[in-house]
């Protein structure tokens, strides 16, 4: 039988924690989440908030870094000297900002295994002595088969990004111009990451735009 594990971690993306959830996993998040987090993880069993003050109360098998200020400064805030020295994991969404290529990661030195979501993050980032492993974006596997019928695109978006052209919203409607494509967002319309792939059967193709995200 499988491990359940039981994982702290600071949410980023709701998509990843939904990928999450689908794991032999308990998951453990900070109170205080946002309206859109509270809709779409509600009926989540496995995802609990926890009050700020309770956190280093919790029996904990792991910690998940996901963003920079939860290593660098949350985890003093909540986590206890016991918690922090659990096996962690740094999962990296993004290829470096700072510079394409000369990028030093800044969990650099630290005791932990770093995670990249795809190959080419992996490889413009400057790991140093980490230990890396890529661990490719999923999709589960609940039957949807893909028809087709609607004859157009779709791109899928979480909330309306602030920087365009990162995201690559220009492109977008240059392509809109030449070819039918349509936005899913989560939250809007019926669209939750609980129906996403019911909806998204119905279209031709899935189109994403981003630039360098």
């Amino acid at each position: 039988m499988n491990q359940h594990y039981r994982v702290f971690t600071w949410p980023v993306h709701q998509p990843y924690l939904f990928a999450l959830a689908q794991c032999n996993v308990d998951l453990f998040v900070p109170a205080g989440q946002n309206a859109s987090f509270k809709a779409q993880f509600s009926t989540q069993k496995n995802i609990t908030e926890v009050d700020l003050s309770e956190i280093k109360n919790l029996d904990l098998d792991l910690i998940l870094f996901q963003d920079e200020a939860s290593f660098q400064t949350k985890q003093l805030e909540v986590l206890s000297d016991q918690q922090r020295q659990l096996p962690q994991i740094y999962l990296e969404h993004h290829p470096p900002k700072q510079h394409p290529t000369n990028a030093e990661h800044f969990a650099k030195g630290a005791d932990l295994q770093l995670v990249h979501v795809n190959y080419y993050n992996a490889l413009m980032w400057d790991n140093h002595e980490l230990e890396v492993t890529v661990i490719e974006n999923g999709v589960p596997n609940n039957s949807v088969i893909f028809s087709g019928e609607k004859a157009a695109g779709v791109i899928v978006l979480e909330e309306f990004p602030a920087d365009e052209r990162v995201t690559g919203m220009d492109i977008f409607r240059q392509i809109k111009e030449a070819l039918p494509v349509e936005i899913l967002q989560i939250g809007k319309d019926g669209v939750t990451y609980q129906n996403l792939s019911e909806k998204l059967k119905n279209y031709r193709f899935l189109f994403c735009p981003d630039r360098y995200q």
